[in-house]
């Protein structure tokens, strides 16, 4: 099961039941749910079986997310349809403990475990009879969940004071990982009451704020974290978590400070890099915001090299993720993210409006120039050598 869905889902649900009159959003939502939950293995696996490593878990922290929103969403109207889908929760999460006794968290389910662990709590909590027997159990997920989690209680004490060099990147140093896991020890507050971790709240924002703190809320983190120079940018996805990340600390906390981190978020970084100025698109979408932005455009051409030897080289096996970089802070429905090189027609068709005519002449210059001078320089060495033999 690809992250996209799940993480579609994981908004689209909450959306459906805020805005009730359209009615379009409620039927996708509940198409979604209905399908996953009904094509679930006997063994409790949602979606497709088909890899089997540590990074296998991930998108399904995010169906059982949506799964205990939508039945929030359906109580009072729909019971029925809300204890289905805790039943279906229990059934995954219990087949989840099985497999990672054999399979531990990796890569991005490790980074990111404390969500899966929300909706473990979530399920004790709400449960009912459906979990008797087993909420001994479910601590025990949770518990093995946190123990083969990344350790970001550690992270955050020792958080790098300057910007990340690329040569020394990892998941620790991600942004939108750091934003989902500020939460991480209020979550786990939850479960063992330890005021170290409450704490350790406090210190965590303290730290990010002095060495990677932007006057939006945010911190600097254009993919990882990047210091306070606002010139560096920050995603879409890392506003959106850190917001979420403050509701949970605040929820468990009940410290106001973390409610007007959210709220000084919500209104500064999250319409710099979403809000549409007619409303009801997406056109003033930005992968990366800056808070010091001298424009918007598809800036640098150099890295048409990288699209030269794709094309013309391994156009299957090459991705243009960290080579879009290039149109991340241009406004559009999908800017950077989700660029793949398979879809080479779209900027060379639509870029003609969408990245404006200069991109296409590079590359036009890279495509077509760069190999022809390449080439005849070679011959012209070649014809050179010959004569001085």
């Amino acid at each position: 099961m690809y992250k996209r869905a799940p993480y579609w889902l994981n908004g689209m649900v909450p959306l459906s039941f805020l805005l009730k009159n359209e009615t379009n959003l409620m039927e996708q939502a509940t198409k979604y749910v209905t399908y996953i939950m009904s094509h679930q293995t006997k063994e409790g696996w949602l979606g497709p079986d088909d890899i089997m490593d540590g990074n296998m878990y991930w998108s399904r922290f995010n169906v059982l997310n949506s799964f205990r929103m939508y039945c929030e969403g359906v109580n009072n109207s729909d019971p029925q349809t809300c204890d289905m889908l805790k039943s279906s929760m229990l059934k995954y999460i219990l087949n989840q403990h099985e497999r990672m006794y054999v399979v531990p968290l990796q890569d991005w389910s490790a980074a990111r475990y404390m969500d899966f662990i929300l909706s473990v709590h979530w399920l004790i909590e709400n449960g009912g009879s459906i979990i008797d027997g087993y909420q001994s159990t479910l601590f025990d997920v949770a518990q093995l969940a946190h123990s083969q989690g990344m350790d970001w209680e550690w992270w955050f004490d020792r958080l790098p004071t300057q910007p990340v060099a690329p040569d020394n990147t990892s998941y620790y140093t991600h942004g939108v990982n750091n934003a989902q896991a500020f939460k991480s020890a209020a979550v786990w507050f939850r479960q063992t009451a330890n005021d170290t971790l409450r704490v350790l709240s406090e210190t965590r924002l303290t730290n990010m704020d002095m060495y990677h703190g932007q006057a939006t809320g945010m911190f600097g983190a254009d993919e990882h974290l990047a210091g306070r120079m606002p010139s560096r940018g920050t995603e879409l996805c890392a506003v959106v978590e850190y917001m979420f990340s403050f509701q949970i600390m605040f929820s468990v906390f009940g410290d106001v400070n973390y409610l007007d981190r959210l709220e000084r978020v919500a209104v500064n970084a999250l319409p710099a890099t979403f809000a549409s100025p007619t409303g009801g698109d997406m056109w003033a979408h930005q992968y990366l915001q800056q808070v010091n932005e001298i424009n918007a455009i598809y800036s640098d051409p150099v890295c048409c090299l990288c699209f030269s030897f794709c094309i013309v080289v391994a156009p299957r096996f090459c991705l243009c993720e960290y080579a879009g970089d290039v149109d991340s802070t241009i406004y559009g429905l999908e800017p950077n993210y989700g660029c793949w090189l398979d879809l080479f027609s779209f900027y060379l068709f639509v870029g003609l409006f969408a990245l404006r005519l200069p991109q296409l002449y590079f590359l036009y210059l890279c495509v077509v120039l760069i190999p022809v001078i390449v080439i005849v320089t070679i011959v012209y060495l070649k014809k050179k050598r010959k004569n001085l033999d």
